[in-house]
């Protein structure tokens, strides 16, 4: 399925571009409405009480969870849905970090010696000091990318010299289905797999954070030009190197892209358990008042979501335009809305 070759192409350009697009979920758990909060001990049983003091840190944790679903476009692209920064780059979305890496499959399965069942181990880019790191992969089944088959890839102190990250630990990717060809522009095409992380780390210049857990991804498009896609799991923890951690439990998050018009559409729920926060909170979109955002805005122009915490105490997120949100905040429990401010979505959620 894969010459070496295109092996270390596919590994390097995942090193540089796909792994980050994981890591775009932990940024607002950390520093979700420009909170400063230091990390502390979280239990997954303790429900965060939301008050007038950290609703706005609990509306942005809460978006960036469902953010991940409308990622789309090209690799490296910055308009993607809430478009976060880490270190000053753009990081794609987890949705797009999946399909991109089913393409990336396809693209390159077509070539090259069969090296199915065989492990590959080869050197990464070296650094300005010290030695080059390595990164072995192995891939199973047959001589066409199927269900069944399945990429490992662990990395050992390598390097990526395009943006300066250190990664270290592994990752699996098992495909479960696949029809027509996602690398083929306008034609229908349906994927799914699951993709399962393993200490998986991205340093850069002392800082990072470690990927744990696993989630499943479906995407398919009848013409080309309309795709949808569901992310869904029941862990996936990201720890940020500084401390705080952001943990996704029972989620599933559903998008929609159009590519003839630009829009972007994302739904669903789960909770979350933030370290900054002390606890977990529960996050819904309904399908009814999705979120909606255009190509060339980071962030969409309508849609709703409510964050639930101890008590039934919540804050409410209603789409104002692509640069401003209205948060209604119940610090109570009693359904009524003890306080309304408007934000920017730059300072709630990036």
């Amino acid at each position: 399925m894969f010459s070496v070759k295109l092996l270390k192409r596919f590994c390097t350009s995942l090193a540089s571009v796909g792994l980050p697009a994981i890591l775009a979920l932990s940024v607002a758990g950390c520093n979700s409405g420009g909170s400063s909060s230091s990390a502390s001990s979280t239990s997954s049983s303790t429900a965060v009480a939301v008050t007038l003091k950290n609703a706005k840190q609990v509306a942005g944790a809460g978006y960036q969870s469902l953010s991940s679903t409308n990622g789309a476009g090209s690799i490296g692209s910055s308009t993607l849905t809430a478009v976060v920064n880490s270190g000053g780059r753009a990081l794609p979305s987890l949705a797009t970090f999946a399909q991109q890496q089913i393409i990336r499959f396809e693209q390159n399965g077509s070539g090259g010696a069969v090296v199915a069942g065989v492990s590959q181990s080869m050197s990464c880019d070296t650094p300005a000091s010290g030695a080059a790191g390595t990164l072995s992969v192995s891939l199973s089944g047959g001589t066409t990318l199927a269900a069944g088959d399945t990429l490992s890839a662990t990395f050992n102190q390598c390097y990526n010299a395009a943006d300066g990250y250190t990664l270290n630990g592994s990752f699996k990717f098992v495909i479960s289905a696949l029809t027509g060809n996602p690398a083929t522009a306008g034609t229908p095409w349906s994927a799914g797999g699951t993709f399962t992380f393993t200490n998986l780390s991205l340093m850069a210049g002392g800082s990072g954070e470690t990927v744990n857990g696993a989630f499943s991804f479906n995407a398919s498009t009848k013409d080309g030009v309309t795709t949808d896609r569901t992310v869904s799991g029941t862990s996936l923890g990201i720890q940020n190197s500084g401390g705080p951690s952001l943990t996704f439990k029972t989620f599933k998050l559903v998008g929609t892209t159009d590519s003839a018009n630009g829009e972007r559409t994302g739904y669903g729920s789960g909770k979350v358990v933030d370290s900054a926060l002390n606890g977990y909170f529960n996050f819904n979109v309904p399908s009814t008042a999705p979120f909606v955002r255009y190509a060339g805005n980071a962030y969409p122009s309508s849609g709703t979501m409510t964050v639930t915490g101890a008590n039934n105490t919540s804050v409410r997120l209603t789409a104002i335009s692509s640069t401003a949100v209205q948060l209604q905040e119940d610090t109570t429990g009693d359904g009524k809305y003890d306080k309304t401010v408007t934000e920017s979505w730059v300072s709630l959620a990036g």
